[in-house]
């Protein structure tokens, strides 16, 4: 007759068999997919074939977004200690912290001719997989020039624009300061600086400079916004942008009527009259005026006064004057 059928028992012999993950890291990429490779180790072979379980998780990476969440069931034949867990990785060219996942082993199990026994037990169960960022630098801090017209009195905003491109991933910083071009800290505007703090996601943020409104008749003035010292990863693009102080002021002098009408004759003098006021606002510095009197009339042959100037026609240049 047949004798016993023998089919064996698990080495036992020796330390008892554990099987662990290791941690994993990966470079993220700026686009498609990258292998996030764990190794799972046997602590040393065994004589039955070994089933390890093992699933995903969410650290500071989001599955879906950053990575693509798994589980499955690895096989160790007899004798094989190693096998690979291998998560998807999602690339982007957002610049952001490292991110990081889990893989846990879940439980194990054996065979042994065609019957089930216990597997090794579980010795270090969780790994970390870190998705190093490669993105820094990528982004850019850029300035726009602004204008805004001055104004009579009180304060007018000049806006700037300060765009960080692309959006980031995480929270970045960058200093700005204003300096004055042709326009005076103090008299024209008023001098400023700061910080400028964008969350992730951000795009865009505005610096208001406040500029103070005259009467004086002058050429538009400039100051400008300079960026500096980035954190978080972005560089500067564009860092000094020029405002532009608008005048809205009318000329300190006006002439009434604008034209004079006389008949010439022959060998005989005319007289052409002209009124030379100072407007409702006073001059700026070295702008031409007339008189210091309010009115002043300007008596001259036609002949001389056509075609020439306000200083030919007679019209001094004496500045500033006050609002008479």
């Amino acid at each position: 007759s047949a004798g016993p059928v023998s089919v064996g028992v698990p080495d036992r012999t020796g330390p008892t068999p554990t099987v662990s993950v290791a941690d994993a890291s990966v470079t993220e990429g700026d686009s498609g997919t990258a292998d996030l490779s764990f190794t799972v180790t046997l602590s040393r072979p065994v004589r039955y074939d070994t089933w390890v379980h093992w699933s995903t998780a969410d650290g500071t990476a989001t599955a879906g977004a950053d990575y693509t969440a798994g589980k499955g069931l690895l096989h160790f034949p007899v004798h094989d200690t190693s096998k690979t867990v291998t998560v998807r990785v999602t690339g982007d060219g957002v610049d952001e912290d490292d991110e990081t996942l889990n893989v846990t082993l879940i439980g194990t199990s054996g065979t042994l001719g065609g019957f089930p026994i216990d597997g090794p037990e579980i010795g270090r169960g969780t790994a970390t997989g870190t998705i190093i960022d490669d993105d820094e630098g990528a982004l850019s801090f850029f300035v726009a020039d602004a204008s805004v017209t001055e104004g009579d009195s009180g304060t007018a905003d000049l806006n700037f624009t300060v765009t960080l491109e692309p959006a980031a991933g995480k929270a970045t910083t960058v200093d700005w300061a204003t300096a004055d071009g042709t326009a005076t800290a103090g008299a024209d505007y008023t001098a400023d600086s700061g910080t400028l703090s964008f969350a992730a996601g951000d795009t865009s943020k505005t610096v208001t400079v406040k500029v103070t409104g005259d009467e004086l008749d002058e050429s538009n003035e400039t100051l400008t916004l300079t960026l500096s010292n980035p954190s978080g990863g972005p560089n500067i693009g564009r860092a000094t942008a020029t405002g532009t102080i608008t005048d809205d002021d009318d000329p300190g002098l006006v002439f009434t009527p604008m034209s004079v009408t006389v008949t010439e004759a022959p060998g005989a003098s005319r007289t052409a009259t002209y009124t030379v006021a100072l407007a409702t606002r006073p001059a700026a510095a070295g702008f031409p005026v007339a008189r210091a009197q309010p009115v002043t009339r300007l008596t001259s042959p036609p002949s001389r006064l056509y075609g020439k100037t306000q200083k030919e026609a007679g019209v001094c240049c004496h500045g500033p004057l006050s609002r008479m």
